[in-house]
């Protein structure tokens, strides 16, 4: 479920944005809801850090549950796929 990050060297800084996506087939005959049981869409992004001094973050969480809140048309960049990625990374196949 964890993959280790590629990038050794990437520094998260203020105003940097983070986002993950998920493309997603629904085989069966009735809707699928978000869920924490293997029945539910479980499209999760999770994220460990640190804090590197003595003092540590006053907000230890960073949450949205989903479109309810946010959504990828409001963020002009967040629709930006670099071009490293390859585009099936995004997409079902026919």
């Amino acid at each position: 479920m964890f993959y280790p990050v590629e990038n050794k060297d990437l520094t998260i800084e203020y105003g940097d944005i983070l986002a993950a996506r998920c493309t997603m087939f629904n085989f069966r005959d009735r809707d699928t809801f978000i869920g924490p049981t293997g029945d539910d869409e479980m499209c999760n992004f999770y994220m460990m850090y640190y804090v590197d001094g003595d003092r540590s973050m006053s907000e230890k969480y960073c949450f949205s549950d989903g479109p309810s809140n946010y959504y990828w048309e409001m963020d002009p960049i967040i629709n930006y796929v670099p071009s490293s990625i390859e585009k099936s990374a995004s997409s079902l196949e026919d």
